[in-house]
Order: structure tokens, then sequence, then C-alpha cells
């Protein structure tokens, strides 16, 4: 079994494989986002169970959520952690559902809130103003936002 930092460590190595179509789809929402959104947020979604499973993707901020999160809608996927054919996603592990050993959702919150704050400036156009923020779900991380910008 992976330990905590194995662990961080092999999601690093996940997300930075995947770093060109994160960039893509990071660049398209933002080219995309209606004139009324107020910015957006990038949601980490782990499993209920924290058996290993992660989804990550924005979602914009402002009136009339719907229409706004579907300008973007091509975009909003941004990373996916889900069981294959051969075993989850980038080799990772699956953990034993509500575990010990490893805080897995606090783990993948705190993670992808850090990578994302690496990430952001080499993709921030100076021109987008408008606030964005890594944001756990349910109350997974150590801390509930990250603001990038």
């Amino acid at each position: 079994m992976m330990t905590q930092a194995e662990y961080k460590a092999a999601l690093l190595s996940a997300l930075d494989s995947c770093r060109d179509e994160i960039t893509n789809n990071v660049s398209g929402a933002i080219q995309n986002l209606p004139e009324k959104a107020k910015g957006f947020d990038i949601g980490v979604h782990p499993d209920q169970d924290q058996e290993g499973f992660l989804t990550v993707m924005i979602h914009v901020v402002g009136p009339d959520l719907y229409v706004l999160n579907k300008a973007i809608q091509d975009f909003r996927l941004l990373f996916k952690i889900r069981h294959e054919e051969t075993g989850m996603s980038f080799g990772l592990p699956m953990f034993e559902p509500y575990g010990e050993e490893v805080p897995v959702g606090d783990v993948q919150v705190d993670t992808v809130a850090e990578w994302f704050g690496a990430f952001w400036p080499s993709v921030d156009d100076l021109a987008f103003q408008k606030p964005v923020t890594v944001v756990g779900a349910d109350g997974f991380g150590t801390s509930p936002q990250k603001k990038l910008n």
C-alpha cells in the first residue's frame, strides 16, 4: 500500500502527464466565459468513500449557472481518475473505503490545489481579472479554498 507521500507524488505525476489537456481546457474556458460570469472555481471532487476516484472540473460563478456552465461545457472537465479495464487511471491505487491509512480525499484536494498553484502562472492571461479559486468539495482538504489570482 502507498504512503501518503507516495500517493501525493503519484498524483502530481498524473496531473503533470495531463498538463497540455488541462492547459487547453482552462484556456478554452477563459476564452468562452460569458461576460456575466463573475469568475470560476476549480472544483476538486473526491469520491465519498475515499477509494481514490477523483474529478476536477471548472464551475462558473455568477447568475444563471446553467447558461454560464453550458457556454464552457466542452472545457469543464480538467482531470479524472476512474476505474479502467487495467485498474485505476494513471496506475494509481484504489483504497479501502473509509480506510485509515491515507486520508485520500484530503490528500487529493490539497495536492490538486498545490499543483494548480504552480500551474496557474503558466496559463493566466493577464487580461483575465476575474477570480479563480480551487475548492475542495464536501469538506475535503485541509484548507477549504486556494485563490489562484
